[in-house]
């Protein structure tokens, strides 16, 4: 009697033949008759679901043809506080034909039950936080553990394993699925009366470690040598070395042992490293000698220029520790993530995506000194892609030019920085500010290029002091509504902020234009709308060319502004004009000035000829004030009044309404400067059905 494996029952069924698709042949077989069935796992199927997956995984992993290898499990109370026991029950050739592996069942010798993790899905370590653990990040000590170590590749996997998650269903069991993993390895090549061993270390042929030699010691055990076992503590096939609340898996050097003692050359190894050279589509740069394939999470750490020289597809990609992987003229497909981080100093995971490159991955994640270089791309992310910044200031960035489409989110903080020509960001939301208390702040530096972002704005700008920053003929363009927050600051320098959907500021905008290059300041078809904490301040000749509602302050430093399509000062604006400074209201368009509203000169207010410039009832201006357009008093009949000059040039019209005799009925400007130029036209109206005698007088202006 036998469970099957996966293409088989499992249930106890009458010894059946599964005709095996992998290149090795693992036959487990359930010893019901030694079996000593325990009470967590009173149908024994929680360990034959484990020991057919181990077997699969194996099969998958190496690949060589010709080998049946039989193993009998059951469960036992093992003396000396064993987790699992393997012995050989049979060779052929120095290879295992026939082993047996039991699995403890109490604590000590006749005690408790064990308490062992069954896990219902081993494909998955979602209870375990899982880390690789490479060459470079053993200590010297640790590293003398191996054999010929100095030179080999720094990111040769010698470790993969992780505690299980507090409180999760894991914590503080014993991981059957990495007791069974390690029994099979003894059966695969780590065992005593390997030939492999007779040395006293377990080589790795050089074909799977980018052409290098090297071994790791065997164990000891009460001062003997220990064949079964090897002495570094970070791989599956250590000695003494399980424990509660950890799992392992195999790593690269404990599959590359076994296959090497096994005398076998082809291995399919999960994780796939590239360990050097410089063309990633070379099987000898990879660990195991292979290039990944669809089904392989790749690693790239190793410091170095890597280019594609063929299209690819890959599960995830991670790249990190200096490492550059150029795409060159070739398409790469990350069916899962796509992660750029570097954990150290002044190093950089990045990725260029050239003018003829196509980059499609599911998610990207930007971690610290992660770069996105859009060299006149096209990257496509089917998921969300998220920044992040840590301490030290180690950012991700976006940066160069090209077309960045996100389906999902573009989220998260770091730096966007287009350079060489237009980056073009399309995403289903944006949420770029940091969070309150977040490390870090998102940055866009358009000192070098355009960028374009198209799409609704989950979330405000500038909650913590991010800024934008637009350089010398640039241009920032957002297509959807957005807001800066107040900790947020734009500074635009001859450049042009372009909000085709309605813009909302509480922040700090400072605009300095010295050379006027077209549109220029504040543009696009959206409505802009101020808050009351927001400040604006500008030097030279600045346009603001969609609707503006301004409730904040406006410095105008030097030179002119301009607002071209209308809009409303609040009653808590604050506008303040410095001396020789112009403010220009243009085109057929209305503006309003409420009457709480603060303009301060000396500089001038100016009502463009086909403008037209409402005032509330008691708005006052005390700024000099030329009218070449329309002036109307709002609230009819009302007064307002100018603390300084006003002329009205030939094109001016001055609207007033009379529905009275007394003052309250009529409209008036009150000019309280030195000088008051008339010109242009008079017009008045007649409201409330008043209707004045001939030597009535009405002192409209004064």
């Amino acid at each position: 009697m036998r469970f099957g494996s996966r293409s088989c029952l499992a249930a106890f069924v009458s010894l059946t033949v599964c005709t095996s698709a992998h290149a090795i042949n693992i036959v487990p077989v359930f010893n019901n008759g030694d079996n000593e069935t325990p009470g967590f796992d009173i149908f024994n199927q929680g360990l034959a679901d484990l020991m057919d997956y181990a077997e699969v995984y194996y099969q998958d992993m190496i690949e060589d043809p010709g080998y049946t290898l039989t193993l009998n499990f059951w469960y036992e109370d093992l003396q000396d506080n064993f987790l699992g026991v393997y012995n050989t029950v049979s060779t052929s050739g120095g290879r295992v034909t026939e082993g047996n592996i039991r699995i403890d069942t109490r604590e000590g010798n006749g005690g408790a039950f064990r308490d062992w993790y069954i896990d219902s899905t081993p494909a998955s370590d979602g209870e375990f936080e899982m880390e690789k653990i490479l060459l470079d990040d053993l200590s010297g000590s640790q590293k003398l553990d191996y054999i010929d170590w100095i030179g080999a590749p720094d990111a040769l996997e010698v470790g993969y394993r992780g505690s299980a998650v507090s409180g999760g269903a894991a914590h503080l069991k014993y991981d059957m699925l990495s007791t069974l993993l390690h029994e099979v390895g003894h059966a695969l090549g780590i065992r005593s009366g390997a030939a492999e061993s007779n040395d006293d270390d377990y080589d790795i042929n050089p074909i799977f470690n980018f052409g290098h030699s090297m071994a790791a010691e065997i164990d000891t055990k009460d001062g003997q040598p220990d064949p079964g076992h090897m002495k570094p503590g970070t791989l599956l096939m250590c000695g003494e070395c399980g424990s509660a609340n950890v799992r392992r898996r195999p790593s690269h050097f404990d599959i590359f042992a076994m296959a090497t003692s096994l005398g076998f050359t082809e291995v399919d190894v999960p994780r796939r490293e590239f360990l050097g050279g410089a063309v990633w589509g070379v099987d000898g740069n990879w660990s195991g000698n292979r290039t990944p394939d669809p089904n392989d999470e790749a690693f790239m750490r190793n410091a170095s220029l890597v280019t594609m020289n063929a299209d690819d597809v890959v599960a995830g990609l991670s790249i990190s520790r200096n490492t550059t992987l150029a795409i060159g003229s070739h398409t790469l497909n990350v069916n899962g993530t796509l992660v750029l981080e570097d954990g150290f100093l002044n190093a950089t995971a990045s990725i260029v995506v050239g003018p003829t490159s196509q980059l499609i991955a599911n998610d990207i994640r930007l971690g610290r000194n992660g770069e996105l270089d859009m060299a006149g791309g096209v990257v496509s992310v089917l998921g969300d892609l998220d920044m992040t910044v840590e301490p030290p200031v180690q950012q991700s960035l976006v940066t160069g030019h090209g077309t960045l489409t996100v389906i999902g989110q573009f989220q998260g903080v770091g730096l966007i920085r287009p350079d060489g020509g237009v980056l073009t960001i399309n995403a289903g939301s944006f949420d770029l500010d940091s969070d309150p208390g977040e490390y870090g702040r998102t940055e866009i530096d358009a000192t070098l290029g355009n960028v374009v972002f198209n799409g609704p704005h989950a979330d405000g700008f500038g909650s913590e002091a991010d800024f934008i920053d637009i350089g010398f003929g640039r241009l920032v363009t957002f297509s959807d509504a957005w807001t800066l927050e107040e900790q947020g600051d734009v500074t635009i320098t001859d450049g042009g902020l372009i909000n085709n959907g309605t813009w909302t500021t509480h922040g700090e905008v400072t605009i300095d234009h010295t050379v006027p290059f077209g549109i220029v300041g504040i543009g696009g078809t959206g409505a802009m709308i101020q808050g009351q904490t927001g400040t604006i301040a500008t030097t030279g000749i600045v346009d603001f060319l969609g609707h503006s509602t301004i409730g904040g302050a406006i410095n105008v430093n030097t030179e002119a502004v301009r607002f071209s399509a209308g809009g409303t000062f609040t009653d808590t604006a604050v506008v303040a004009l410095a001396p020789g400074t112009t403010m220009h209201l243009i085109f057929d368009n209305t503006y309003t000035i409420e009457n709480n509203a603060t303009f301060t000169g000396p500089g001038t207010l100016v009502i463009g000829e086909l403008a037209i410039l409402v005032f509330e009832s008691g708005a006052e201006l005390d700024a000099p004030l030329i009218n070449n357009g329309r002036m109307e008093i709002g609230n009819s009949p009302g007064g307002a009044t100018v603390n300084a000059d006003f002329a009205q040039g030939f094109t001016g019209v001055a609207e007033f309404e009379i529905g009275g005799l007394s003052a309250r009925n009529f409209d008036s400007l009150d000019v309280t400067g030195f000088n008051a130029i008339l010109d242009g036209t008079l017009e008045l109206s007649l409201i409330n059905g008043f209707v004045p005698d001939i030597g009535d007088t009405f002192t409209i202006i004064e």
